[in-house]
């Protein structure tokens, strides 16, 4: 009897291991595998409650998981900033952006962007922001001129910048007081540009505008041209 006691108390103690490897693993919580991708919506000035196509369960977001980025970001932490149109809006924005990845881990993030979405971006790649595969930019307001408004490429795995913009963007190029495209930067090379016919700023976040023009196909061509005007590549 008391050894029997002794017998209990030791594997109480010491516990006793389970048959097969020997390993005893209960009630120790096995952590989620980080994915290979995360796709994120970003939205731009005056569009954290309006508009709505970045939010999770919207007809656009829908339409994107459904048809070309399944890992496109569903949870109800998803991504978004104040939307305010002062300039320390977008850097604190970057700040965000930069700190949410890190919060959600993943090999690659493609980042899909609107507006001053891009510029948030833009800004996040030169404070931390890395291991960006595809950089989709839809009506972006270039400012070149700006310190960091230019995305720093080093941290895209495809050096492509994708531009999907109205061929008249009253928004961006009267009120913004900002270029359309990338010409005469740093980093026109590695546009790639596509003018929409029609429409307006808020064209190319329309289901509409990706089917009638094969956006979704144009930016999830694996055979994608990796060469510049000149042939070299990017």
């Amino acid at each position: 009897m008391e050894f029997r006691f002794f017998a209990f108390l030791l594997a109480a103690l010491v516990g006793t291991p389970h048959r097969g490897d020997g390993a005893n693993t209960k009630g120790v919580q096995m952590s989620n595998p980080e994915p290979s991708s995360i796709t994120i919506l970003i939205h731009g000035t005056f569009s954290r409650e309006v508009g709505l196509w970045h939010r999770p369960g919207s007809r656009f977001h829908s339409f994107l998981k459904r048809q070309f980025f399944p890992d496109v970001y569903s949870g109800p932490d998803f991504f978004k900033w104040s939307g305010r149109r002062p300039d320390a809006a977008r850097h604190e924005a970057a700040v965000k952006l930069v700190k949410w990845c890190k919060k959600h881990p993943a090999q690659t993030y493609n980042l899909i962007a609107h507006s001053h979405g891009t510029n948030v971006v833009n800004i996040a790649t030169h404070i931390g922001l890395e291991n960006i595969g595809k950089m989709i930019y839809l009506s972006p307001p270039v400012w070149g001129d700006k310190p960091n408004y230019l995305p720093d490429l080093e941290k895209v795995d495809q050096k492509v910048i994708f531009n999907f913009h109205p061929r008249q963007d009253f928004i961006v190029s009267v009120l913004g007081h900002a270029r359309q495209n990338f010409d005469g930067t740093e980093v026109d090379r590695y546009e790639r540009e596509f003018v929409l016919p029609g429409g307006d700023h808020w064209a190319p976040v329309r289901i509409h505008s990706w089917r009638a023009h094969n956006i979704g196909e144009i930016v999830t061509d694996d055979e994608l041209d990796m060469t510049d005007e000149h042939g070299d590549e990017l």
